[in-house]
């Protein structure tokens, strides 16, 4: 039986790269974001029509898939959760915008037990994107209390380069812009929010 080296004594930095190749990260980092001249994609939906996937929503795929294979990988082992820990904070991405609230109190306690501003889970993350799938996705939150954990998220994230929300924002709008220009103005590269014509 070998006793030589196994795959866990890869140095970190090269289970990142891994880790990112293997969750589409630089699908998911592009500062360009896809406009309506990009192209669609047809797939067959659930019940067995075929539909046309717009770029927004394709893109949205992307990242649960990530999601989805970022927390796969933590799961494996101890060496990949604690590799993958920073890992799991770098896109935030939510198709309920009322787990904001989760997600700003999660913050809250990484930052008071952080022993430096880079230990806390807020500086690794790079990417914020809310959206709504479903009219009513509050479950009880006004948007007030949106509007406070959407602050506090931004405050907590000073890496932040890319903010995306897809759903209108009313009077929160203005509080959440100058959250971005205060915490995130050096990182920020993209920033897109979905106005209707009704609320101009």
């Amino acid at each position: 039986m070998d006793d030589g080296p196994t795959a866990l004594a890869l140095p970190s930095e090269i289970w990142n790269q891994i880790f990112d190749l293997a969750s589409d990260e630089d699908v998911i980092f592009q500062y360009g974001l896809p406009t309506v001249m990009a192209e669609s994609a047809w797939f067959k939906n659930p019940f067995g029509e075929w539909t046309l996937r717009s770029p927004q929503e394709a893109i949205n795929l992307v990242q649960r898939r990530a999601y989805f294979t970022k927390k796969s990988i933590r799961s494996t082992c101890r060496a990949f959760r604690q590799i993958g820990a920073e890992f799991m904070y770098r896109c935030l991405f939510f198709n309920d915008p009322a787990r904001l609230q989760k997600l700003s109190d999660a913050l809250d306690a990484s930052a008071t037990i952080a022993t430096t501003k880079t230990k806390s889970i807020g500086w690794w993350s790079r990417r914020l994107h809310l959206t709504r799938y479903y009219a009513n996705t509050n479950r009880g939150l006004t948007m007030m209390d949106m509007e406070r954990a959407l602050i506090n998220v931004i405050k907590h994230c000073p890496n932040l380069e890319i903010f995306i929300i897809d759903w209108s924002l009313g009077d929160t709008f203005g509080p959440v812009a100058d959250a971005l220009a205060t915490y995130a103005c050096r990182s920020l590269r993209t920033v897109r929010w979905i106005v209707p014509s009704s609320e101009m």
